[in-house]
């Protein structure tokens, strides 16, 4: 018998359950079944209104909105789940948000820290920078 094991992420409004390689998203009193990959989610992180996840093959995806897109072919170094948007550190270690389906480097210099909350995003160069 194969076991499957289940992630669940739950933002203050959002569930994120995947059983058996199925992402459901549970939100606002409704159920969506977002994907049936056949691959494994290994990750999964969650905000009150949108989910990110990495898969068994390092595919990195976004759902918001009731869209779910695949941002990055490669595992993010990091990454932070807000309200709307997702930021995240490239293999260049360049700080990328994405937003509203557009992604904007925020920074090329190595990071030396980064913060996010559910409408907000900090961070600190090695430069010293905020």
């Amino acid at each position: 018998m194969i076991m499957h094991k289940t992630l669940i992420h739950i933002g203050n409004q959002l569930i994120g359950i995947d059983f058996k390689n199925v992402l459901n998203i549970h939100y606002q009193g409704k159920s969506e079944e977002v994907s049936s990959f056949g691959i494994t989610i290994k990750e999964m992180k969650a905000s009150d209104n949108s989910v990110a996840f990495l898969t068994d093959r390092d595919l990195f995806f976004f759902y918001h909105d009731g869209l779910l897109e695949e941002v990055h072919h490669q595992a993010p170094a990091s990454y932070h789940v807000g309200n709307n948007f997702l930021a995240y550190v490239d293999e260049y270690d360049h700080l990328v948000l994405y937003e509203n389906e557009e992604f904007e480097e925020l920074e090329t210099f190595r990071l030396q820290s980064y913060k996010g909350g559910d409408n907000i995003l900090a961070y600190v160069t090695d430069r010293k920078t905020f």
